[in-house]
């Protein structure tokens, strides 16, 4: 969790009535506020490194340990499709990178939907 990284900061929903992604986070911990931080280089990076060097572990288990029979949860297969597909859907405008996450979101609403 990003908490690790950044103990000071607080957790809050990124906008009203948004719904985290999957299980593993609810709505309410969808932003993480860091404050005045504003350094990649010099902040952000040092935080996350001293996170990682303290025996941080994912909840998920990593890529290198899975066997070639993919462990996914129902729906995973087409949530990780329509972010591939997403790349098509955008473009940059000169100034903005504009995506389309209107299939992103429905995939991650029918992995929902199988989850319950």
């Amino acid at each position: 969790r990003a908490t690790k990284a950044f103990p000071n900061g607080y957790l809050r929903a990124a906008k009203p009535g948004v719904e985290a992604p999957g299980n593993f986070i609810k709505n309410e911990e969808t932003l993480l506020d860091v404050g005045s931080l504003v350094s990649r280089k010099a902040q952000f990076v040092p935080s996350f490194f001293k996170a990682l060097s303290a025996g941080f572990t994912c909840h998920k288990k990593p890529m290198s340990e899975f066997t070639e029979k993919v462990e996914m949860v129902p729906g995973e297969a087409e949530v990780i499709e329509a972010m591939l597909d997403m790349k098509h859907a955008s473009y940059h405008d000169s100034v903005h990178v504009v995506r389309d996450y209107t299939q992103v979101n429905k995939a991650f609403e029918r992995q929902k939907s199988l989850e319950t």
